[in-house]
């Protein structure tokens, strides 16, 4: 798309975080007042909530960006497809909500009934109801829209679970934030939609659909695999109080990625698809992408790494702490993640075959390790297990970038990217050397998270500044 050009992108990042922060507030609000065996329920009903939602998710929305199609008439045939498609998922969603009321009615391990099950599902049910046509607005690079749905989705919907958990010490207060959630960026999906989709099976728009999300729907359900099983695992292996310690710990130390990767790899996927319908070259921003993340993120991994304790009885309280060691391989397993996702949106827009295969093989590969390694090592097998998956997948994935994308000056390229790290993470060291060499053990973590903010935020001024805005640049 020639005319393609990135506006409110800043607007998007705010509406993320402002986002994001509400519900990791929710959460650890719950965290503190639930105990392990109710917040074990949560993350029962959280793993239902997605495996709803991603297992039927043949990846509308990204469809809809990253279409050919460049006259209206045909975009508004496509967006009719997505929106007949979306109503064949509800009744699948319907379908399998149902199965599940009965098994896990049934289970002796959950306090989960048919309720509980009916009121997620209907909240997935909402949140794969949305309008088709939203997302045109970030196919022609206005993140305007979709900022604001999500911002006060998310902010309204956890004040809702704030309001409930405080007054009724349940995981009902999860399960109404969701729907509240849900309803409200639904809502606004229509009113900020410039054309009502209209019902059309069309064979031909259908088979154009399915040829590009079939590798969305693989990648989405070997994502659900690879990240939710092993809390399946967990939970069936040893307790649901252990599963909630363990899913408490995942959300602090994944929160911050899940965040940043999102937000790049919208604007990298937007732009992509849209160089891939004009026929301009391949873009050269990969670079950029990778420091926005790596500077972003690498300072909080290794906070973890070095006051895990400090920061999770910050936020959830002490009893959490025991679990630091875990929290640790996590933050590594989270990290190789994140590097791995700054290649991402260029596999799925110009080898969605290869991603949808690479995932595959990953999901496998995790469970099959767990299940060997698990059951002698307990939940050390099975986070190891984890971050060798992750490490091998992001060679692949690094192998793939230099021999598909960066084609020319591969040395430059590696040698700018390894800067990027030694940079980012040379201060951090040797803020961590002073802390634990002049500061009494009581105040090291305060006194190097407050360092950790400062030097970061200075890096990352010096990054935007010195390198250009990720969203600049990309022609």
């Amino acid at each position: 798309m020639a005319g393609f050009q990135f506006r409110a992108a800043g607007g998007l990042g705010v509406a993320l975080i402002a986002g994001r922060a509400a519900q990791a507030t929710a959460f650890f609000v719950m965290a503190r007042i639930l105990d392990e065996a109710n917040m074990g329920v949560v993350s029962v009903l959280t793993i239902i909530y997605t495996a709803l939602f991603q297992l039927t998710n043949f990846g509308f929305e990204r469809y809809v960006v990253y279409n050919q199609s460049e006259d209206e008439e045909s975009l508004t045939a496509a967006i009719n497809a997505v929106w007949s498609l979306q109503l064949i998922r509800i009744l699948i969603i319907l379908v399998a909500t149902a199965v599940l009321s009965l098994v896990l009615e049934r289970s002796e391990y959950y306090d989960l009934g048919f309720a509980h099950l009916t009121a997620i599902g209907l909240a997935a049910i909402l949140m794969s109801s949305i309008s088709p046509d939203l997302l045109t607005h970030e196919r022609s690079g206005n993140f305007a829209f979709i900022a604001r749905a999500r911002s006060y989705s998310a902010l309204i919907g956890a004040a809702a679970t704030i309001g409930v958990v405080l007054v009724w010490a349940t995981p009902w207060a999860f399960v109404v934030g969701q729907i509240l959630t849900a309803a409200v960026f639904m809502a606004q999906s229509f009113i900020y939609s410039s054309r009502m989709p209209q019902i059309s099976y069309s064979g031909t728009d259908i088979r154009k659909a399915f040829k590009y999300c079939k590798h969305l729907l693989v990648i989405a359900v070997v994502s659900f695999v690879s990240t939710q099983v092993q809390n399946i695992y967990v939970g069936a292996l040893f307790s649901p109080a252990v599963l909630g310690v363990y899913f408490t710990w995942y959300r602090l130390v994944n929160l911050p990625r899940e965040l940043v990767t999102q937000y790049a790899t919208r604007l990298l996927f937007a732009k992509a698809s849209a160089d891939s319908r004009s026929g301009s070259g391949l873009m050269s921003s990969h670079l950029r992408g990778f420091a926005f993340t790596v500077v972003a993120l690498l300072p909080f991994h290794i906070f973890v790494w070095f006051h895990g304790d400090f920061l999770i009885t910050f936020v959830a309280g002490e009893r959490w702490a025991s679990f630091w060691w875990g929290g640790q391989l996590m933050a590594v397993a989270s990290i190789l993640l994140a590097l791995s996702a700054t290649i991402g949106p260029y596999n799925l827009v110009y080898l969605p075959h290869i991603s949808s295969t690479l995932r595959t093989c990953e999901a496998v590969a995790t469970t099959l390790l767990m299940f060997v390694f698990g059951g002698p090592f307990g939940l050390s097998g099975v986070l190891y297990s984890v971050i060798a998956v992750m490490a091998v997948a992001m060679l692949i994935r690094v192998y793939l970038l230099y021999t598909q994308f960066v084609t020319q000056k591969r040395w430059d390229h590696a040698r700018a990217m390894m800067l990027t790290l030694v940079v980012t993470a040379a201060p951090l060291a040797l803020v961590e050397v002073i802390v634990r060499l002049y500061l009494p053990e009581s105040t090291q973590s305060v006194w190097a998270g407050a360092t950790y903010l400062v030097v970061n935020a200075a890096m990352f001024v010096y990054t935007v500044r010195r390198g250009g805005r990720l969203i600049r640049g990309m022609k």
